[in-house]
């Protein structure tokens, strides 16, 4: 059961986004690689930040939705739902690095691993080793703690309506995009504090939506200059170097911001390719698919390339059983972890309904 109705559009852009990372990592960065595929890998490694948006706009919608419709928030029933969502497998997952320390031959690993269990890694760990992508799901999980406690401080001050939240992530938003901005000598993509961008985006998103219905009709209405918007939008702003940057890091959030406004308005081609069973599949799967891909990845280069020579030839074999390794990894954790977690979810700590329109 999910927590909305579902939107295949949406399930285009979960695809596109894991599609991104899969490309980052799996790409060529050495062995002579050609400049075109060095610019796509640097694009491509913005896949996370799709993701950074798209949680904004439906997890931020959500606690957004209850705060504006009640007047309050259920801190405690809005971390529940979030936790048994993506912990089960993301500890499961981490269970595994650590078994890695078992093997022989060992020359990199989990460097404090109760900083992983926590989500401090990205801040307590210098360069991660093994898991290194974890960082990401720091963001993640640090995004679920604040966002709640924000909307509480909101109501307490009886300032419970859009408008007031959306204000308070603007102002939020924009005092980080300073500090980093004056930090830019220390700026680390992995910290939390340097990435908010793209959440801040998908929440005033949602903020947009719950404020003014409307919104989606309008889009549609100028769905094909926004859609030119789009592209041009993502392909310069991907195409600058905008790690360190605070105007283009913001500035591609925000391009990214106009692709899943589009899917919220459920676009016919967006949505036509949502409800095809493999990207559908895909995007189901994808949570799982981001945690074990470099798992299994790294593991079959560490028995591929031992056997073969690094050619061409030998890297499109690897990058091959790399991804069918991968979803089917992710696709037994999908089954057997996060299916029946969020099963035992819905049951337990069912979503709170909001009251009927009237």
């Amino acid at each position: 059961m999910s927590e909305r109705v579902r939107n295949p559009a949406l399930d285009t852009i979960r695809a596109t986004a894991i599609t991104l990372v899969l490309v980052a990592h799996l790409l060529p960065t050495a062995h002579g690689n050609p400049q075109l595929l060095a610019q796509i890998n640097t694009l491509a490694q913005r896949g996370v930040d799709l993701f950074f948006v798209l949680s904004g706009y439906l997890i931020g919608g959500i606690a957004v939705s209850e705060l504006a419709t009640t007047g309050k928030l259920s801190v405690r029933r809005f971390w529940q739902r979030r936790w048994m969502r993506t912990l089960p497998a993301y500890y499961a997952t981490l269970a595994l690095y650590a078994l890695k320390e078992l093997l022989p031959h060992r020359s990199q690993g989990l460097i404090s691993p109760v900083a992983y269990v926590f989500f401090v890694q990205s801040y307590v760990i210098g360069t991660l080793a093994d898991f290194a992508h974890s960082w990401s799901l720091c963001v993640e999980e640090h995004f679920y703690l604040a966002l709640p406690l924000v909307l509480l401080v909101l109501a307490a001050l009886r300032l419970t309506r859009v408008r007031h939240v959306a204000t308070a992530v603007s102002v939020i938003a924009l005092g980080f995009a300073a500090y980093r901005y004056l930090h830019l000598d220390q700026v680390d993509e992995r910290l939390t504090h340097f990435r908010t961008d793209g959440l801040s985006v998908g929440v005033l998103l949602a903020c947009a939506q719950a404020g003014r219905p409307e919104l989606l009709a309008v889009i549609r209405r100028h769905a094909g200059v926004l859609t030119a918007v789009a592209v041009v939008a993502v392909v310069v702003a991907g195409a600058v170097n905008v790690a360190g940057s605070a105007v283009w890091q913001s500035a591609f959030a925000l391009a990214l911001g106009v692709w899943v406004a589009l899917a919220a308005a459920r676009l016919p081609f967006l949505d036509v390719a949502g409800s095809a069973r493999p990207v559908a599949f895909v995007a189901k799967i994808s949570y799982s698919l981001y945690l074990l891909h470099p798992l299994v990845s790294g593991a079959l280069e560490q028995i591929y390339f031992r056997r073969h020579a690094e050619t061409w030839g030998s890297y499109v074999a690897w990058v091959v059983l790399s991804i069918t390794g991968s979803v089917i990894a992710a696709a037994l954790s999908y089954r057997f972890i996060e299916r029946r977690f969020l099963a035992w979810r819905d049951r337990s700590v069912p979503h709170r309904r909001a009251p009927a329109a009237t």
